[in-house]
């Protein structure tokens, strides 16, 4: 049984201490088999918090994947942004900005949606090519067909109504298609700071909030989540954060079926 940690939207320089500590406490406890972290590892690309979350990311005694967010490259200094903007990212916190991770069990690829510009003012809106699914696809022809495949990026590909204000990655609309003739089991998100789990095309889309951050808004608190099953069930269950710890929510079970996965 694969078991997974799902965290996002660290975005150290406005991590809270306490929920750092009481984080890595959860995942010593859980012992996973890979640590997934869906971007914004950092507030503003600093070299400071890069080095905060380096010291994090060296903390971890588990095998983990990390993909960036908007808020891993420069807003406030262009040439930074535009001509080198992942030179510390590569050096600091992973040579690889789509990272894979694969056992007999387990797939994992990241996708890395950032964009330097954007159609919008908006440049905080990620985007997803054909050329990105295609390699991620092209990485999974030899994952056997009894394994959990999971894609995770930064930026949403589904949204619940009340955050459809938020857009979804720019190419969603055609990535699923690919993604769901592809085997895909799971998709991991952050970028909204809301935890949710939804069903789309029989492929299971999840979300968590922003994991350590200050950045949390009116009932919104922090959030991960706890993934463990195969590839004929997976549970999901939110870790929420109450004040003073983390609390486990009821699990979500999710059985597959002749066409997809279906909540239980």
């Amino acid at each position: 049984m694969n078991r997974i940690i799902h965290i996002s939207d660290l975005h150290f320089g406005r991590q809270v201490p306490d929920i750092v500590v009481h984080l890595m406490l959860w995942i010593d406890e859980y012992e996973p088999d890979l640590i997934v972290i869906t971007g914004d590892i950092t507030q503003r690309a600093t070299t400071r918090q890069y080095r905060l979350a380096q010291t994090f990311l060296k903390q971890l005694n588990h095998p983990y994947l990390v993909v960036p967010g908007n808020h891993d490259i420069s807003i406030h200094r262009l040439f930074r942004r535009f001509h080198h903007p992942w030179n510390r990212w590569r050096k600091m916190i992973c040579s690889d900005l789509e990272p894979v991770f694969q056992t007999d069990q387990l797939f994992a690829g990241m996708i890395n949606t950032v964009r330097l510009t954007g159609y919008r003012l908006n440049w905080s809106r990620g985007r997803v090519n054909k050329t990105q699914t295609e390699r991620l696809i092209k990485r999974m022809a030899d994952v056997p067909k009894t394994a959990v495949r999971i894609i995770a990026a930064h930026h949403p590909f589904w949204l619940p109504r009340e955050e459809e204000h938020r857009h979804l990655v720019a190419g969603a609309r055609d990535a699923l298609p690919v993604f769901q003739a592809a085997g895909v089991d799971l998709i991991l998100g952050g970028h909204i700071h809301t935890g949710f789990t939804h069903v789309e095309g029989g492929m299971i889309i999840c979300h968590a909030g922003s994991t350590t951050s200050d950045r949390v808004k009116g009932s919104k608190t922090n959030s991960f989540n706890l993934i463990s099953g195969d590839k004929n069930r997976l549970d999901i269950r939110r870790i929420q954060w109450d004040g003073t710890g983390f609390f486990s929510e009821a699990v979500k079970r999710f059985k597959r079926t002749a066409a997809g996965w279906a909540g239980k």
